[in-house]
């Protein structure tokens, strides 16, 4: 899965994972498991997980993703990322992104590992081909990787106003920001959790760039300007925070959804191993 506007959406589906903050009485580590699926024309393409926590003050996220049905007939596609960093009092701040794709027979990985003075080592297997210009240190070292980029755009607070934000990425290669913006209120039917309300609130998502990017990519992305994705988020209560649900997306191969299949919640104690109990959804079979 490239990390295009739609491949960013799609992480922000499955990281809704790590509570920002947390009340009086309620455990302040958590365990969280996202399942999803990707359909493009009523068919299953793709299926995956992500796994998030907050303990001691860190948090971790690991994902992954694999080609099913007919894709996976043809294409044979996996991509696994994990990230890992500190919950300050203003941000996130990532010690340490991890990513490993398959697609068709290519291979890619990336290794990126923050410093606390703001610097940040980088290695990408194998090496850019394309023509492409280097991002600047200072402004790499100025966003978020991937996964913390999304896990900051969930947890956002309760009170606060949904899809209203912009935020600052480095992929390894490209330097852009995610933008969200709100398009109203819609209520869910048939992706409902008891853990999650009725009324969901609908993000307009947009990829502004920075840097880094091919020429083919400004021309691919400037094409696609008007298909950009829209996204679903809904209050869950228990984290305090916005959750991802639903995902639509005009691909150049058609229609295409992202749908949260099953969610799990599990606080942990401050010591970190067993959970504390555990609530979990999986919808029925009617409303997959």
């Amino acid at each position: 899965m490239r990390m295009t506007a739609f491949g960013l959406a799609t992480l922000a589906v499955l990281v809704g994972a790590v509570p920002a903050a947390h009340a009086a009485g309620e455990p302040a580590a958590y365990r969280m498991t996202t399942s999803y699926r990707v359909y493009w024309l009523g068919l299953p393409v793709f299926s995956g997980s992500v796994t998030g926590r907050r303990l001691d003050g860190r948090y971790a996220l690991a994902f992954s993703s694999r080609s099913i049905g007919v894709l996976r007939v043809m294409h044979r596609s996996r991509v696994e990322a994990k990230a890992a960093g500190i919950i300050g009092p203003a941000r996130y701040r990532p010690l340490r992104y991890r990513l490993r794709a398959k697609w068709k027979r290519k291979q890619r990985s990336v290794d990126m590992d923050f410093t606390a003075d703001g610097g940040f080592s980088l290695s990408v297997t194998p090496p850019e081909k394309r023509k492409r210009e280097p991002v600047p240190p200072d402004v790499a070292a100025a966003a978020f990787d991937p996964l913390t980029a999304l896990l900051h755009s969930t947890t956002v607070p309760l009170d606060a106003k949904a899809c209203s934000l912009a935020v600052p990425v480095f992929d390894g290669k490209r330097r852009f920001d995610v933008l969200f913006e709100p398009a109203g209120k819609e209520t869910l039917t048939t992706l409902i959790s008891p853990l999650l309300d009725r009324e969901a609130v609908k993000c307009k998502v947009r990829v502004r760039r920075i840097a880094g990017f091919t020429d083919k990519e400004i021309r691919d992305m400037d094409k696609s300007k008007d298909k950009q994705p829209v996204i679903w988020v809904s209050k869950l209560r228990s984290l305090k925070m916005w959750m991802p649900v639903h995902i639509t997306y005009m691909s150049k191969w058609g229609p295409t959804v992202v749908r949260v299949e099953g969610i799990d919640v599990a606080p942990l104690a401050e010591t970190g191993q067993a959970p504390v109990r555990k609530t979990g959804w999986t919808p029925p079979a009617s409303t997959r």
